[in-house]
């Protein structure tokens, strides 16, 4: 489900990425530094204090690069902690897991499968389950194909899908109303 040589590289980046920030940043205030003890002297260059200036912005973007990346990782461990026990699982009840707002949760996946952390993960056309394999799922909708009675339902209190027993009412998954396929 997860891709090893993903995080490996994600991991790879992120220490390239704050090393690198923490090394322009010194050479930023190096600079900075030279520019300031020059500014004094008549005839100096102001060359210095404008490139440390520069350095230390780009020492700041570095960092940020670096903090982005190792969130995403552990959304990523989170994430692949929840799709573990059950490949297939609504944006919504991510959502509901991890206190997140579902819209967060899908951008976050979208990264995440842009990225490679997932292997063969995707979001159906629905945009709403995030399915971790889709030959284990291909497994699942076809084992249940050959039962005619279940059925799928979307929740029309909150959008949420729902399998259950035809003709039967339940409560939905996510909100907790009372759902059935006579709705």
């Amino acid at each position: 489900m997860k891709s090893r040589t993903a995080i490996g590289l994600g991991k790879t980046k992120a220490v390239t990425l704050r090393i690198t920030g923490y090394v322009i940043g010194l050479s930023g205030i190096a600079q900075c530094i030279i520019g300031i003890v020059n500014s004094g002297k008549p005839g100096a260059d102001a060359t210095p204090g404008i490139l440390g200036i520069f350095f230390l912005l780009l020492a700041a973007f570095c960092l940020y690069c670096y903090r982005r990346s190792t969130q995403l990782m552990a959304d990523f461990r989170k994430y692949n902690a929840i799709l573990a026990s059950d490949p297939v699982k609504t944006i919504y009840r991510i959502a509901e897991m991890t206190g997140e707002t579902a819209e967060t949760v899908r951008n976050k996946v979208n990264r995440m499968i842009e990225k490679n952390y997932f292997v063969n993960a995707y979001i159906d056309q629905s945009g709403k389950i995030v399915l971790a394999d889709r030959e284990q799922m291909n497994q699942v909708v076809g084992n249940n194909d050959d039962r005619k009675d279940f059925i799928t339902i979307t929740c029309p209190s909150c959008g949420g899908v729902n399998r259950l027993v035809k003709g039967q009412i339940c409560k939905c998954e996510f909100c907790g109303a009372y759902i059935s396929d006579k709705n």
